[in-house]
């Protein structure tokens, strides 16, 4: 048996270390592979940062010593948006390009005229209804309800709130003072901003210079449909209705953080001249008819002395929350988060908040955005999802059905007096509200459209 059966095991044995010998070879050789591309991807990376920190360097010894520092300034603050193309044309993959694309986009789109800007938006909004409704995914969604109740909640804070604006604005006779209003708190932000940052810029070119060329709030707007786009017709994890929820009550709950804490303390607007300007003068008396007809008014300028947090930050916060966590791309959300902190510097440059405001309204919308998390994980009921993806083809009819609200929306943007758009809001609400509850999942996918063009409707207003 020695002699027949150790000869076979012998050259069984060595056949299979000849194997795992090879086998160990390869998986270092891949190891090997693996750790060399990833020691150049960190060297490409290091070498990029540096190059970038020394063309930023470059830009802004050239800005203290500029004779036009304007157009430097403008340079120096577009390098987030060049920091997008860049992600555009290194990004591997479809869903990471697209969220730089869509902001260079609607950088460049800020240059045309208002109303062709919204338009484009509104022919968006309706391309995404329409997709969403007659190009079905095979994937189960959790009832709408949840996403009603908190655009309801939302639209009753943001009334309450406008009202609130008028209430504190009318009741403070210290700040309807012409000319004798109390003089503004002592701003350090804003200090350091106008003696050491844009030092000899007059405001005019700190606004019309810079923020009309970045348009940072519709980038944001542009990306947040882009994202719901991502969200609802790729294949992604996360879900369109419980992502919507979660930020709908964190811009929710900061406002009505906001709410109470301007109508508590009232704080001295920076400009002195600012209830003139914005409110009638007197007063209508307490309580009349007036007094109310003037409080629905939609302060879409903003108001006087709705201070403490800023009701600008903590809408753009909360559009930014929900792109940079759709987003993978880390760079992505770096632009992102600069071109945010410039537009705050901005807002305190002219005057209209204090710097402590746009600071308090970043840091609490960002820790609701981290409390309300668990919204995501929550299980609802669930509708069937469909076997395959299908495409239907919209008659003349449904497309005309998706085509009105958003004409409406944007007729109210662009034609009609901002005093309408309050009770234009309360409408689409009501609308909502009754084909929902009339019939359920039948409408669902109008019911999401409606909500979108509310949002679009809203942003439009209040932005």
């Amino acid at each position: 048996m020695k002699s027949t059966l150790l000869p076979h095991f012998d050259s069984s044995m060595r056949k299979r270390t000849a194997n795992s010998s090879s086998e160990a070879r390869k998986e270092h050789d891949v190891r090997q592979h693996n750790n060399l591309r990833d020691r150049k991807r960190k060297h490409r990376h290091k070498s990029l940062i540096l190059i970038a920190f020394i063309i930023c360097s470059v830009l802004c010894f050239m800005y203290l010593f500029s004779g036009n520092r304007l157009r430097m300034l403008q340079a120096i603050t577009l390098i987030p948006v060049v920091l997008c193309l860049w992600v555009a044309a290194t990004a591997p993959t479809l869903s990471e390009k697209l969220f730089p694309i869509t902001w260079v986009l609607s950088v460049i789109s800020s240059q045309l005229p208002v109303f062709l800007a919204a338009f484009l938006a509104a022919i968006a909004i309706l391309a995404f209804g329409l997709a969403s409704t007659f190009y079905k995914q095979p994937k189960s969604r959790p009832s709408p309800t949840i996403v009603i109740k908190s655009v309801a909640s939302l639209i009753t804070v943001l009334l309450t709130e406008n009202f609130m604006i008028w209430v504190v604005s009318a009741t403070f006779p210290a700040g309807q003072l012409l000319g004798g209003a109390p003089p503004p708190l002592q701003d350090n932000g804003s200090y350091l901003i106008q003696e050491y940052i844009w030092t000899g810029l007059t405001k005019q070119e700190i606004v019309g210079g810079l923020r009309r060329l970045w348009n940072v709030q519709w980038s944001l707007v542009a990306c947040l449909a882009t994202a719901f786009a991502m969200i609802d017709l790729l294949s992604t994890k996360r879900d369109l209705y419980l992502i919507s929820t979660r930020a709908t009550w964190t811009l929710a709950g900061a406002r009505l953080i906001r709410t109470i804490s301007f109508s508590l303390t009232v704080l001295p607007n920076p400009r002195r001249q600012c209830y003139r300007e914005h409110f009638p003068y007197p007063p209508p008396e307490l309580f009349s008819k007036d007094w109310f007809w003037t409080g629905m008014l939609p302060n879409s300028n903003g108001g006087c002395n709705d201070l403490i947090i800023s009701g600008h930050a903590t809408v753009t916060t909360t559009l930014a929350c929900v792109v940079t966590s759709t987003s993978t791309n880390r760079w992505f959300q770096v632009a992102v988060w600069w071109m945010l902190l410039q537009d705050y510097a901005v807002e305190i440059y002219e005057g209209f908040h204090y710097s402590v405001d746009m600071w308090m309204g970043l840091i609490v919308v960002s820790l609701l955005w981290r409390a309300m998390a668990p919204i995501e994980d929550i299980k609802v009921a669930e509708t069937s999802p469909s076997t395959a993806a299908a495409i239907t083809k919209p008659s003349l009819s449904e497309i005309l059905m998706y085509v009105l609200p958003v004409l409406i929306a944007y007729i109210q943007l662009v034609l009609l007096p901002t005093w309408a758009a309050n009770y234009l809001i309360l409408l689409f609400l009501g609308v909502i509200l009754s084909l929902y509850f009339k019939y359920g999942q039948a409408r669902v996918s109008y019911v999401q459209h409606l909500c979108v063009t509310l949002l679009y409707l809203a942003l439009g207003v209040y932005l």
